[in-house]
């Protein structure tokens, strides 16, 4: 009898190796494809920061001062604290933001360091003709690459904006959870993510723009004072 090999179908082991092209395919498309996502994440986090800050600079030329952060990821009002910095959440209601904005590319909330003395009224009102330019100084510090950190007031930022980046340390999510993390991570990217002054700790902020050593990838935006009047037109160059 003659046996017609064509009629039995595929074997075991045909149907393994179509399964195993199939799988190299689908391996090969996701490798492509993840590099593609991971930049959009990151262009779309840029973007929102800078939509975040420019309306901070229209609120500060329009009101005259920066608000306070907002302490709810559902409502995005601002909510002020009795400490020498106060950190949260972008007020995006109070500056005329949806609340997209407030989110990071990776799907986080972005948190806002701000120095309490612009929130003051007269801080930054500059056509009131009445800012003293020996008072537009901030207690928070920025730290670079090379670990050391502006002691002059005058060039320490006003406000701070922090995406935590795609390893999420020390992001909260839109829901108000903590976002739980599983990188291992370096030491900046710890110490941004502790900052608590409302509890007093770490109250004169260090707040790294630059990795020394580990993985960092907080994506940062600071404002000085004199740079945001800058940006707003009250000083001329």
């Amino acid at each position: 009898m003659k046996n017609n090999q064509s009629s039995q179908g595929f074997t075991l082991i045909e149907l393994a190796i179509v399964i195993s092209i199939i799988g190299l395919i689908v391996g090969t498309g996701m490798v492509s494809i993840n590099p593609m996502i991971k930049r959009y994440q990151l262009t779309k986090t840029r973007n929102n920061l800078q939509e975040a800050n420019s309306a901070l600079l229209a609120y500060s030329l329009q009101k005259g001062n920066l608000p306070c952060p907002s302490n709810s990821t559902k409502i995005g009002k601002a909510t002020c604290e009795n400490t020498p910095i106060q950190k949260g959440f972008i007020p995006w209601q109070e500056i005329g933001l949806e609340r997209n904005y407030a989110i990071d590319g990776f799907g986080r909330m972005m948190t806002y360091y701000i120095d309490s003395s612009y929130t003051n009224k007269s801080k930054l009102n500059c056509l009131s003709g009445s800012i003293n330019w020996q008072n537009l100084k901030s207690d928070i510090k920025i730290n670079d690459a090379s670990n050391t950190h502006n002691q002059d007031g005058l060039m320490r930022p006003a406000y701070v904006l922090i995406s935590h980046g795609e390893n999420g340390k020390g992001a909260i999510m839109p829901s108000g959870a903590k976002f739980a993390y599983s990188e291992k991570i370096g030491t900046e990217e710890a110490h941004n993510s502790q900052i608590t002054p409302s509890e007093g700790k770490y109250n004169d902020v260090i707040l790294y723009s630059d990795s020394i050593g580990g993985k960092f990838d907080d994506v940062i935006i600071s404002k000085t004072a004199t740079r945001i009047l800058l940006d707003t037109g009250c000083l001329k160059r």
